[in-house]
This record gives C-alpha cells, structure tokens and sequence, in this order.
C-alpha cells in the first residue's frame, strides 16, 4: 500500500460557522428589500378590467385599491382569485409607467417576507441523510487516494465504504490516551 497521508483527512471547513452567515446575510439582505421595495397592505376595492392571451395562457386584469392609498392594475392566471379579494392583505411592489403622456401604476404581487433563523432544525429525510454520507465518504475517498501513485479505482471504493461506516457509527476509532503511543488507525 502507498504511503498515505492522514492529514488530509482533516476537516478544513467548519458548516455551522458558513450556514450562520449565510443566515445572517440572507435576512439583512431581505430586509433591505422590504424596506426598499416591498409593501403590505389591504385591498379596500378591486375591478376586473380586462383579459389578456399569450404564449402562457390567459392574464386578467385588475384595478386594485389599497388601504394605504395605493391602487394600480395587478394580472392573476385566475379571473376571481382569492388573494386579490377585497379585505385580503397582500405583500407588493409597486410600478410606475407613463404611456402617451398618462401615469399608471402596476402592482406585482409578492410572497410574504420569510423568517429566518439560524441552525437547523426543521424536517430531515433519512433517505436524504444516506445520500448526503455516501457523498461525503467517496468525497474524501477520492481526496484521500488523488495524489496517491499507484491508486486504482477499487482502493477508493474500499476506503469510501470504510468512511461510509465510520460515518454511520459502526466503525469506532480509538483515541491517544495521552500515553505517547499512536493507536493504528481503523482502515
């Protein structure tokens, strides 16, 4: 067997430290959004104006006034949609067009605001969780073995299914007990 390098296997990237920075930066970026662009407000009227036809089916236009004094048309795919009912509270930008010398206003509906937090947490498929381990074992498999001379696709197969197990708990690795000795390694 090729000399092998056991530094490799170090982890050089810590996840919790990226995915809450992530958070971080995904949160001020949507507040920056909602308070540049985005509104929430009531519907108080709305008129069915007009339909309209194209390669993606049939728009139909409303007049839409709000609670906070915008109004503008707004287009749904459905001619009586819920979400742009009187009373209905909706998340929207809102659009200035002039044409031939007449202002008008569209509103684009949005999705509310999401909440983010930092962590974890939520729902997790196991099936999902094997294929996350089964990636990560042939990962560092093909790390492990790329500067290896004399390396055959097999040796990283074996060492994937040996990192495999060790990442499902079967395998158990002992630690230096302090006695100066080096324990041998599982694999």
């Amino acid at each position: 067997m090729a000399d092998i390098n056991w530094n490799k296997l170090k982890p050089e990237f810590d996840w919790d430290r990226a995915e809450a920075r992530l958070a971080d930066k995904m949160q001020a970026a949507h507040q920056h959004i909602q308070k540049v662009n985005m509104k929430t407000a009531k519907i108080t009227a709305c008129t069915f104006v007009r339909e309209w036809t194209g390669a993606t089916g049939t728009i139909y236009y409303h007049d839409i006034t709000l609670d906070n004094g915008d109004s503008g048309s707004v287009g749904t795919k459905e001619k009586n949609s819920a979400k742009i009912s009187v009373g209905e509270t909706v998340t929207y930008n809102i659009e200035e067009k002039e044409f031939n010398g007449r202002k008008s206003y569209n509103i684009k509906l949005t999705a509310p605001a999401p909440t983010f937090t930092k962590g974890g947490g939520g729902y997790s498929n196991p099936g999902n969780q094997q294929e996350i381990r089964k990636s990560v074992a042939l990962n560092n498999a093909v790390q492990f073995w790329k500067d290896q001379k004399g390396a055959k696709t097999q040796d990283v197969l074996v060492t994937a299914e040996v990192f495999l197990k060790w990442l499902e708990g079967a395998v158990q690795t002992k630690v230096d007990d302090g006695g100066g000795q080096d324990e041998e390694m599982p694999f």
